[in-house]
């Protein structure tokens, strides 16, 4: 999933214990994150703004466009969502990646191909069992599929399975019309008389069901 930012949100700053127990701002804070709030890992793998590899960080000085104690924005490990920061005070404090709330306004559309795709699946599912095609009105990619074996996102990959020769008005049609693929068997439907064998029909491992 790649990396997350962190860093100059309105809670990441750095202070300390100034006179009479007062709360000042600390610039130049080092700064080391870990995998728990006592223990854990060292994470050392970070990058600053501007890509650049560094190993720990330091809050603003002023100098900058940062005020004082504001921690920069950075970039923590591969697929890490929250690190403990350590400001060497003897406590760690929790840090959130920014950009989760960017991760969480994609879960819509992902729950939304999900579904299609489970919809898709169990009117494949319907097709397999029965055979009945009448679940595929209005999407004929899916129809194609079905009645042709044939995947042409999967680099034409044969589907696993029976094929299907449907017996038409004007007779039996060639078997590469609807069961083009030679090393699976295919199912005819229709009635007498039988598909012809061999050539551009009937195959040995092929079968016939009559039908009136």
């Amino acid at each position: 999933m790649g990396r997350h930012w962190f860093g100059q949100s309105p809670s990441d700053w750095t202070f300390k214990t100034g006179d009479g127990n007062t709360v000042v701002l600390a610039p130049d804070k080092p700064l080391t994150f870990w995998s728990q709030p006592v223990g854990g890992q060292r994470y050392d793998d970070l990058l600053d703004e501007d890509g650049n590899k560094i190993t720990e960080i330091r809050s603003a000085t002023g100098l900058g466009d940062l005020p004082p104690g504001s921690i920069p924005r950075f970039q923590g490990p591969e697929d890490v969502w929250l690190m403990w920061v350590d400001g060497g005070v003897g406590v760690r404090f929790a840090m959130l990646a920014t950009d989760v709330g960017d991760t969480l306004a994609l879960v819509p559309d992902t729950v939304a191909v999900v579904a299609a795709i489970q919809a898709t699946l169990a009117t494949l599912a319907h097709v397999a069992r029965t055979g009945l095609y009448s679940d595929l009105a209005g999407t004929p990619a899916l129809a194609r599929v079905a009645t042709t074996g044939r995947y042409p996102d999967l680099n034409e990959l044969p589907a696993p399975g029976l094929q299907y020769v449907t017996k038409g008005a004007e007779g039996w049609p060639v078997r590469s019309s609807t069961a083009p693929d030679a090393n699976r068997p295919a199912m005819w439907i229709g009635a007498s008389p039988a598909p012809p064998n061999g050539g551009a029909y009937s195959l040995d491992n092929d079968l016939w069901a009559a039908v009136a």
